[in-house]
């Protein structure tokens, strides 16, 4: 599984950690809430949504992965990852394999 992969599949993988996180929540005795959301918003998104559920993967989860892939694709080039790969031929984490 890649970032990649966890992006293009955004609703499925959000379903579950929204599912997770809400069970959490009320086990706890708290409550998911949505930002309120006005007519002009000028400090931060205003996204019009119908649910909880999809006010969060609009406004935070898919931006934080766009913003994560980038960072993660300027700083690493294709050359580190065939440098990463070469790790696999330590003895200690060929044994785990």
């Amino acid at each position: 599984m890649t970032l990649e992969d966890v992006r293009r599949n955004v609703e499925e993988y959000h379903h579950m950690w929204f599912t997770s996180a809400n069970a959490l929540c009320t086990t706890i005795g708290g409550q998911f809430d949505v930002i309120k959301l006005c007519g002009s918003q000028t400090l931060r998104n205003n996204h019009l949504v119908q649910s909880k559920e999809d006010y969060y993967p609009v406004s935070f989860t898919i931006p934080y992965l766009d913003h994560l892939i980038s960072q993660m694709k300027l700083r690493f080039s294709t050359n580190h990852l065939v440098h990463a790969k070469g790790f696999a031929l330590v003895p200690a984490i060929m044994k785990e394999q």
